[in-house]
C-alpha cells in the first residue's frame, strides 16, 4: 500500500475540538476560513448569533434540534430545520443516511473516529446514493468517517470547505464507479484540506472544471 500526499505538510494529528464547545468551534471555525481563504477574492461569513442545531443518536426527530438537551435522531431532519448560515452538530454516533445539502451550513462531526455517515442505508452491502451531496455553495463539512456510498461527497459547490474527514470504501457495481471527493461542473475557490481518503473504485478526488481551489494536508492511500 503507497500513500500520496496531496502537499509537503504533515497531516495534524490533533484531535479535533468535541461538539460541546460552541465557542470554541466558532473560534475554530472562523480560523479554519479566514486561514483557507485568505487569498480569496471573496470569503464566506456566517453569523455567530445563528442558532446551532444538535443531532445525537439517541435524541427524537421532533422540534427545531436547537435543544442541546433534546436534540434530533438524524442529520437529515436537522439541515431540514435549520436556516441557511446555521451550524449542526453531530455527536458520536453511526449514521446511515444520503445527505442533500442545498443550503450554506456548518455540518460538524465529533471526529472522524467517532462520528460514521454510511451511505448503505438499509444495510444490505450496497450503497443507496451518494453520501453527502453538495447543492449549495459556502458549506463547511468536517469531522466525519463517510463511507459507503456511490460517491463519498458528490456535487457542485464553490467557496466550500471539506476538512478533516475520513473518506473510503465509496463504491458502485458493476461498474465499479466511485469516488472519495467527486465534484463536477464548475468548482470555484474550495479548500479540501486534511482529509484522509483511501480504499474508493475509482478516484480518491476528482474535480471537475475547477478554478483557483486549494488542496493541503490530504492523504490519499491506495
Amino acid at each position: 500500500m503507497s500513500t500520496q500526499h496531496v502537499s509537503n505538510e504533515i497531516l495534524s494529528e490533533e484531535e479535533p475540538i468535541l461538539a460541546n464547545d460552541s465557542a470554541g468551534y466558532r473560534a475554530w471555525l472562523s480560523l479554519l476560513l479566514l486561514s483557507m481563504f485568505i487569498f480569496f477574492l471573496g470569503q464566506p461569513t456566517f453569523a455567530e448569533d445563528t442558532p446551532t442545531r444538535y443531532v445525537d443518536n439517541a435524541g427524537a426527530d421532533v422540534g427545531d434540534c436547537t435543544d442541546i438537551m433534546q436534540p434530533c435522531a438524524t442529520i437529515g431532519y436537522a439541515v431540514a430545520q435549520a436556516n441557511a448560515n446555521d451550524m449542526v452538530m453531530v455527536g458520536a454516533g453511526h449514521y446511515a443516511e444520503n445527505l442533500l445539502l442545498n443550503k450554506p451550513i456548518i455540518l460538524q462531526g465529533s471526529g472522524a473516529n467517532k462520528t460514521i455517515l454510511d451511505g448503505d442505508t438499509d444495510a444490505d452491502g450496497k450503497p443507496n446514493g451518494n453520501v453527502v451531496t453538495l447543492a449549495s455553495n459556502m458549506i463547511i463539512l468536517t469531522g466525519f468517517d463517510i463511507r459507503n456510498g456511490v460517491h463519498g461527497i458528490s456535487g457542485e459547490t464553490s467557496m466550500s470547505v471539506i476538512a478533516n474527514n475520513v473518506i473510503h470504501d465509496n463504491w458502485q457495481k458493476p461498474n465499479l464507479v466511485g469516488a472519495g471527493i467527486y465534484l463536477w461542473g464548475d468548482n470555484n475557490q474550495n479548500a479540501i484540506q486534511g482529509n484522509v481518503i483511501y480504499g474508493n473504485a475509482q478516484q480518491g478526488i476528482f474535480i471537475g472544471y475547477p478554478n483557483r481551489d486549494q488542496f493541503s494536508n490530504d492523504h490519499l492511500i491506495f
